[in-house]
């Protein structure tokens, strides 16, 4: 379907990766104080298998509802700029047409990972209390573009529960559209700004300058029926959308008879996949585009992507177990960031756990700031953005 578009764009925003090849490979600055709202490493570095990995069960860790009553554990992550920063961004942003992260990415990070000792969570940020939230509260959808951390802001009513739109300006969240009805948000490889959209059951696109007009929709529904609640999704490159739609926030009944994870091939409908996958949430595509990770309740599955963007049949992912995985991201070496349990697990290419970070009731990630090495965190219920320096550029989504 035809896509709004907008000044900015994806390799703009990555632009400044191309110089970060040097940084990539030097101890990170880290955050040496810590207090209450400080969530530090847990264990640093780590070559753990999977009994140091998310080994809690979903009814331990997944505490979303489908009727929106009760907060649950989806996807998000953040990022954060001041003020200088974002115009210096948004300005060169609008230099450039178009990209793909790949190709943003600075070359020789292959086999690099990050180095987590002493890298600690901290928070950048709240919700504004302006008396928008009834009842729970869930910050999610992080995504850097336009030279700002953007994000989803979901609280309460329903179902499905309302939610807006917030744009991290220096240290302050500020609503930037208050009818947004989105969970997952992500960067379009026109520059265009993607949501997953719980309020109409549709993945949409708006255009950032010009976000009070109706969003344009991608997919709307699968079958002739709405969808339930679309909640996580990823581009590539090739245009080939992916999505997950569990009934987190769904209408009640829920529209569609089975949850489900989607890819839509452009020009095409929606064709369901990953049916191994329960409550299917977060989902990351690898950095060569060659699989598609899917993260629900029952685990971590990987999947093939073809030639043509469809995929093939998947397996669960050895080594990491448990439940409750909300959103993930990568980073410019293939490193994968699964938010779960109230921990984000570094995991390498090989699928292999690293590490981990600690920060309660984490529920996405992405990374942001003017050399894309800040990695943004999103929480449920004490709602916050948080924020980690680390010594490799990764993705704004």
């Amino acid at each position: 379907m035809r896509r709004a578009s907008t000044t900015t764009t994806l390799l703009a925003l990555l632009a400044p990766l191309t110089s970060m090849a040097a940084l990539a490979c030097s101890e990170p600055e880290g955050d040496s104080g810590t207090d209450e709202a400080i969530a530090t490493v847990d264990g640093g570095n780590s070559t753990e298998d999977s009994t140091t990995s998310a080994g809690t069960s979903a009814g331990t860790t997944d505490t979303d509802t489908d009727s929106g009553t009760t907060a649950g554990t989806d996807d998000a992550g953040t990022t954060s700029t001041d003020a200088e920063t974002t115009n210096a961004d948004t300005e060169s942003s609008e230099e450039s047409s178009g990209g793909s992260p790949l190709e943003a990415c600075p070359e020789g990070l292959a086999g690099t990972l990050p180095n987590l000792d002493g890298v600690s969570f901290q928070l950048v940020a709240t919700p504004p209390d302006d008396g928008y939230a009834e009842g729970f509260q869930i910050l999610e959808g992080p995504v850097w573009i336009g030279g700002a951390l953007h994000l989803s802001h979901i609280a309460g009513g329903g179902p499905p529960p309302k939610s807006r739109l917030l744009r991290l300006d220096g240290g302050a969240l500020v609503e930037i559209l208050a009818t947004a009805g989105s969970n997952g948000l992500a960067l379009g490889n026109q520059g265009e700004l993607v949501a997953a959209r719980h309020e109409d059951g549709s993945v949409s696109t708006y255009t950032l300058d010009d976000l009070a007009a109706p969003p344009t929709p991608w997919v709307s529904e699968y079958e002739g029926v709405r969808f339930n609640s679309p909640n996580d999704l990823v581009i590539s490159s090739a245009d080939v959308l992916y999505f997950t739609d569990p009934d987190w926030q769904s209408p009640n009944p829920n529209p569609q008879a089975a949850e489900r994870a989607y890819y839509v091939l452009p020009g095409q409908g929606a064709v369901a996949f990953a049916p191994e996958v329960q409550k299917p949430n977060g989902i990351v595509l690898s950095l060569d585009e060659g699989t598609v990770y899917v993260a629900g309740t029952n685990g971590v599955f990987a999947y093939p992507v073809n030639a043509d963007g469809s995929t093939g049949a998947g397996s669960q992912v050895n080594g990491i177990f448990g439940g409750g995985f909300d959103g993930m991201t990568k980073d410019c070496a293939g490193n994968l960031y699964l938010t779960t349990s109230g921990q984000v697990l570094v995991v390498t290419p090989a699928e292999q756990i690293h590490g981990q970070l600690s920060l309660p009731e984490v529920t996405n990630v992405a990374f942001g700031g003017p050399d894309m090495t800040t990695l943004y965190a999103t929480t449920l219920n004490q709602v916050g953005v948080y924020a980690a320096e680390l010594d490799i550029p990764g993705f704004p989504y």
